[in-house]
């Protein structure tokens, strides 16, 4: 009979918890599968019923994110990662922006200037407000990834609903008066792979700093 214990004990150890608390998790796990062992073993082989009790410690990467949402992850730490790597996907989108909009200069050069001029792309607050739209980007990511997964597929529908929700903002001023459409359609154009690739860039540190257990089992 495997030693469940130390096998769990393998499997968990990346949670980022007090030691006294894994410990408890630890023991509960290994005794809920040393039972399901040998409720199994009454109606299976041996060998079989080892590979189907290891098997639900193989996936033990769910169970980490659910003891974890479960034990709420320190404040200060998750703030951190969230404001870090929104500044990572902002600091991005702006770059990839500007650089953008620079290169459409040559075709509509009145209304690249009237969005994106010197003085504009030079602004402080142009930074400030895509270092906030980069932290609001990041959390949609994090409150997506339980229905999408994780991975740069969930980073990049971040990123295209934070541009939808930018573009139809533009619009409505658009609509009024207050924004050229040749203005909406140029900061658009650029705007969506910005923020796509922005998105996927921020989400990136953050998921490698989410620490996964050591190495996922193999049942056998």
């Amino acid at each position: 009979m495997p030693d469940w214990r130390a096998l769990t004990a393998e499997q968990l150890a990346g949670l980022r918890l007090p030691e006294a608390r894994r410990e408890e998790i630890v023991q509960e796990l290994s005794e809920h599968l040393e039972d399901e062992f040998v409720t199994l073993r009454q109606r299976l082989p041996e060998d079989v019923a080892q590979h189907q009790a290891l098997s639900l410690l193989a996936r033990s990467d769910v169970l980490v994110r659910e003891i974890r949402k479960a034990e709420k992850e320190d404040p200060v730490t998750q703030t951190t990662r969230i404001l870090l790597c929104g500044i990572v996907i902002g600091a991005v989108a702006f770059l990839f922006a500007a650089s953008a909009l620079a290169f459409f200069k040559g075709g509509v050069p009145e209304a690249v200037e009237a969005a994106s001029g010197p003085a504009a792309l030079r602004g402080p607050y142009h930074w400030l407000l895509h270092l906030a739209a980069g932290v609001w980007t990041i959390w949609l990511h994090i409150i997506m990834r339980p229905r999408y997964g994780s991975g740069t597929r969930t980073a990049a529908l971040a990123g295209f609903a934070l541009w939808l929700i930018g573009a139809l903002a533009a619009a409505t001023w658009a609509s009024m008066g207050f924004i050229p459409p040749n203005v909406l359609l140029v900061a658009a154009v650029a705007g969506l792979p910005a923020w796509i690739l922005g998105a996927m860039a921020g989400a990136w540190p953050y998921e490698l700093t989410e620490r996964k257990p050591a190495q996922p089992l193999k049942a056998s």
